[in-house]
């Protein structure tokens, strides 16, 4: 890993910075998928939580490059001009294996491993410009804000193939998962030669202009607009069928229009309404391997804000509700993947997903920080069914710090909360997992030295709560949280 950074002053009111980023990794036994949670009589499966379907005896090279700058200029009545440009390279190479397919039995016979040998190049380029700066309109100030924003991606992916046919993809691993050692075997024989090559080009512009209008001393309207040209342009190259296949999918002028008023009750409260259309287009294809239509829609949004206890304490609570047209879901009709080995997706409209945020923190008294939070959400299709069953409906967050009036020591404790989460899936096997709701403790202690120095302790998952915390919607496979683990630094500043 290399970081630097660099910042000038560039006359009287400009700044100049330039930050560079390389990050090189080398690993085996990398897990990219989850472990089978089905077996082939509908019953769920149970690991240890050191189980690891990824393959053990697998190298995996990933580079990741990162070049930013920046400029700002003040000129000195309040408005400013700020220009950051940045270029990205990550480049992975090698093999990506994983114990996540199959229809095992309950002891754990039947596995099977689905990967290969990859070879991937990622470039984007990105570029801001931004206006801001206050205006005296009808006796009041307000606040605008104009900008442009561009990126440009292009996305090359190979895929090999073994000259004598035996790839990772659903290759049975030995014995049972249980006793998995992670050995994949013929990595010689599976990158013969490259079978399938697909380019991926995403290029998005957007200009967007907003204001901060003060229609009243407690009333204020905040307004805009992002207008999007949007181009999708995808290719791939099976050479081992000999097709070729292009699609596109481009948007001129999109329009995006948002809203906002706030509203001051008094010196503490405030309450707000908003509204937002969405426009979103994803990357996923369909059965017949053509990309989904972008999805679109509308968010609105009522809440309120408080400065409390003389602006020590804050809260914040809201409603929420999203109604969207094409958005993709996993296309479940089918049981086969596409050529490039990701899983078909379908649109579905008339979606509506809401819910209910609450949140209280800051400083309740002297020396004792807390903070607590709470939400609520569910999504349903046209016809009233819950679209994702692996996200749950009800999350609580709760934490709190101490810092000791005559000790150098800094105690504190968490709490995270969710309600159970679950899936069903028909192939490759038939079953549903669930991961009842499950609370999760943490500790911290840190004892500041004189001289600059920290000693941290940090403790995670305290009374080692074993969990689920995921579940794959596409494939039977989820992945467990991380047993009671702790961590003990030491910072020096200087």
């Amino acid at each position: 890993m290399l970081y630097g950074t660099v910042e000038a002053d560039v006359g009287d009111a400009g700044t100049l910075s330039a930050n560079y980023d390389f990050q090189r990794n080398r690993t085996r036994n990398h897990q990219f998928g989850g472990l089978p949670l089905i077996a082939d009589d509908g019953s769920q499966l149970d690991y240890d939580t050191s189980t690891n379907a990824g393959g053990g005896n697998l190298p995996l090279t990933q580079t990741t490059q990162t070049l930013f700058l920046r400029y700002a200029q003040d000129f000195g009545t309040g408005w400013q001009a700020v220009g950051e440009l940045s270029f990205y390279r990550a480049e992975r190479e090698g093999y990506l294996a994983s114990a996540s397919w199959g229809s095992p039995d309950p002891q754990g016979y039947g596995v099977q491993t689905v990967g290969g040998y990859a070879d991937t190049d990622t470039d984007q380029a990105a570029l801001s410009l931004t206006a801001s700066g206050p205006v005296e309109l009808w006796g009041r100030s307000h606040d605008l804000r104009f900008g442009i924003t561009g990126s440009w991606g292009k996305d090359n992916h190979k895929a090999y193939s073994a000259f004598d046919g035996t790839d990772i993809d659903y290759q049975p691993i030995t014995g049972s998962i249980f006793d998995w050692d992670g050995y994949v075997p013929n990595l010689v024989q599976q990158a013969g030669y490259v079978s399938y090559v697909s380019n991926t080009k995403i290029d998005q512009v957007a200009a967007y202009g907003s204001g901060r209008f003060g229609l009243t001393d407690r009333l204020n309207l905040i307004a805009g607009a992002r207008v999007v040209w949007y181009d999708y342009d995808y290719t791939t190259d099976s050479r081992s069928s000999g097709t070729t296949t292009h699609q596109q999918i481009s948007r001129n002028g999109e329009w995006i229009p948002y809203a906002g008023l706030t509203y001051d009750l008094n010196e503490d409260w405030s309450v707000y309404a908003s509204y937002t259309r969405v426009f979103k287009q994803a990357s996923y294809r369909d059965k017949d391997n053509r990309i989904v239509e972008p999805t679109t829609g509308s968010n609105y949004e009522l809440g309120t804000k408080a400065s409390l206890a003389g602006d020590r304490l804050n809260f914040a609570a809201a409603v929420y509700l999203l109604e969207q047209d094409n958005l993709p879901v996993r296309d479940r009709s089918v049981s086969y993947q596409l050529p490039d080995g990701s899983n078909p997706y379908k649109s579905i409209d008339g979606t509506r997903s809401k819910g209910f945020e609450m949140e209280l923190a800051g400083e309740v008294r002297p020396n004792i920080q807390l903070a607590a939070s709470y939400a609520y959400t569910t999504a349903k299709d046209g016809d009233g069914q819950r679209i994702s069953t692996v996200t749950p409906r009800h999350s609580i967050k709760l934490s709190g710090v101490y810092a000791f009036e005559t000790l150098p020591l800094t105690l504190g404790a968490s709490l995270r909360w969710q309600s159970g989460i679950e899936n069903t899936w028909v192939w490759p096997v038939t079953g549903t997992a669930r991961q009842g709701s499950y609370a999760v403790v943490g500790l911290m202690g840190r004892y500041d030295f004189q001289n600059g120095m920290s000693l941290s302790l940090n403790i995670e998952n305290l009374f080692d709560r074993k969990y689920l915390a995921s579940i794959d919607e596409t494939y039977a496979t989820g992945n467990y949280g991380a047993p009671r683990n702790a961590t003990l630094s030491l910072d020096y500043r200087f």
